[in-house]
């Protein structure tokens, strides 16, 4: 991959009107250039067909991409992660967690925590790993935990999933709450019983979100 052909890119397609409404979108938490994603995925195109070693994950490249300041850096690591993502290895949950807790953001975790989706569910032993995550002090890999197992359907595991929301129910982040609604409705669908037995015996410990997405006339059996 190419860093240095990326930041002349970056220059060319930048737009200070929508870097402002994107800034501002983001809670002014990050620069931008103002690419959309048009503009993001024809640069990237353009890096992956020039890449010399397509069969080789540039860890590299990623890593450099997240230690900028301009936020579209970090769309353009997880868009390159996201291509590549057949290459991904079982020992690179690690470098998935550094990149969870640096710069994060809802932007970037929903993308990481697809690509933490697919590294666990061909490596299922790294259960207890993402079961850590859960019990961190980092809300940003609690919400990567709760969502790790999204659209598995009937092939979740219920057991690890579970303990995750146990360990997550008291977190008083709104965005680690909303993820405990998305992943509690979606086994909802497959495996309620397994869900209502969830509430049930976790009722008092609910947040008021969880509630009124779940159980609005209350979660006795």
């Amino acid at each position: 991959m190419n860093f240095k052909q990326l930041c002349t890119d970056l220059s060319k397609y930048a737009n200070k009107q929508k870097a402002t409404e994107m800034a501002h979108l983001m809670g002014n938490t990050y620069a931008f250039k103002g690419l959309d994603s048009t503009a993001r995925a024809k640069v990237m195109e353009d890096q992956l067909a020039s890449d010399k070693e397509p069969e080789k994950l540039d860890w590299e490249f990623v890593e450099c991409c997240w230690d900028q300041n301009i936020r579209e850096f970090q769309y353009f690591a997880l868009q390159y992660l996201s291509a590549r993502r057949d290459l991904l290895q079982k020992q690179d949950l690690t470098k998935l967690k550094k990149l969870i807790v640096d710069k994060p953001g809802w932007d970037t975790n929903n993308i990481l925590h697809r690509l933490v989706n697919l590294l666990t569910a061909l490596h299922p032993d790294l259960g207890a790993k993402i079961l850590a995550w859960s019990q961190s002090d980092d809300p940003w890999l609690k919400r990567a935990a709760i969502l790790h197992q999204m659209d598995r359907g009937i092939y979740a595991d219920e057991e690890l999933l579970a303990q995750i929301w146990q360990n997550c129910l008291g977190d008083p982040h709104d965005f680690v709450q909303a993820a405990l609604v998305d992943s509690l409705k979606e086994l909802h669908e497959n495996k309620a019983d397994f869900v209502e037995a969830f509430l049930n015996q976790h009722e008092t410990d609910l947040s008021s979100s969880i509630r009124q997405a779940l159980c609005p006339g209350g979660c006795h059996e």
